[in-house]
């Protein structure tokens, strides 16, 4: 099994393609050729086209993966969502990561062991694995960082928690720790209080990839237990990386919660951005593992919003 790198559009690292394989290539068609599959994913999957399965079965991304549908368990659902969506959405993390920095001129400055990141609707851990990706493309250890990923899904909590566990194998990772809400998030930051010298030297990094395109997301409330992690930390700085479709009607929640934050945060300096990133996804099916298969560009509509406290 080889995987070629790629040296168009997006690079994604050969080491991430191998965890893709691992932990969603390999699943997906263990489960396919399985002699117990059973009749929901017969008659769901593997008779159907993925247009059905995108649209259908997933709601383009947007399905309750907490429930069973179509006889389809929440941890089929999530192995189905992590086939057609991670790497598509991996990409799109790295080139927002990658474009930051450039704009920066300098190394990212949250990569430091007095920081976090707070990965909300983390799914499979895409985000985590666009941080990895960087740090491998860029040279750079991740080490002492914290990765706090939340999901409402135990079903995307389990496939995130085994990918890190993978990712967790190398020493210059990051601490990978999950929750499903905000509770768990106060009870894994507590860690940080320790270890921040002075105040402005530590990061709270919050990522959303899609997450404000939920037609069930409760704005008020994310806001609400947003701004009481930020007040039980005034020291860090922060800032806020989402990611979603350039279509107005999915990020009308994320202006809401813009307008929210403007209203008790009214100094945070504002990035965005409208682009079309070309890139190429791994195959992930047993004839041609591991070769790289032009996609479709992805229109990304990105916003980074970042506030520094004063030392």
């Amino acid at each position: 099994m080889t995987f070629t790198a790629d040296t168009r559009g997006i690079h994604t690292p050969v080491a991430i393609g191998q965890i893709l394989h691992r932990h969603v290539g390999q699943p997906f068609h263990d489960r396919a050729n399985s002699h117990r599959l059973n009749h929901a994913w017969v008659q769901q999957v593997k008779n159907q086209h993925s247009s059905y399965h995108r649209k259908t079965l997933l709601e383009q991304g947007t399905a309750d993966f907490t429930r069973t549908t179509y006889g389809l368990t929440p941890d089929d659902k999530a192995l189905l969502y992590s086939y057609y969506y991670l790497q598509r959405h991996l990409a799109s993390g790295i080139f927002v990561l990658q474009s930051w920095e450039r704009q920066m001129d300098q190394s990212l400055p949250w990569f430091n062991r007095h920081s976090a990141i707070i990965d909300l609707g983390c799914g499979p851990m895409t985000f985590g694995l666009a941080l990895r990706a960087h740090q491998l493309l860029k040279g750079r250890g991740l080490q002492g960082m914290q990765y706090i990923g939340i999901d409402r899904a135990e079903s995307m909590i389990r496939k995130a928690s085994a990918i890190a566990t993978d990712l967790q194998q190398c020493s210059s990772a990051p601490t990978f720790l999950f929750g499903q809400n905000f509770q768990e998030i106060h009870s894994h930051l507590r860690r940080l209080d320790g270890v921040v010298q002075s105040r402005g030297t530590g990061w709270l990094v919050f990522s959303s990839s899609y997450l404000f395109a939920s037609p069930t997301l409760d704005v008020s409330s994310l806001f609400e237990e947003i701004h009481n992690v930020l007040q039980r930390h005034p020291d860090h700085n922060w800032c806020f990386i989402q990611q979603n479709p350039p279509v107005s009607y999915l990020n009308h929640k994320w202006h809401q919660f813009c307008n929210l934050l403007d209203q008790h945060y009214p100094d945070f300096r504002t990035q965005a951005s409208e682009i079309s990133i070309p890139y190429a996804e791994y195959s992930l099916e047993p004839e041609t593992i591991g070769q790289l298969v032009p996609k479709t560009s992805i229109k990304l509509s990105y916003e980074i919003l970042t506030r520094e406290v004063t030392p």
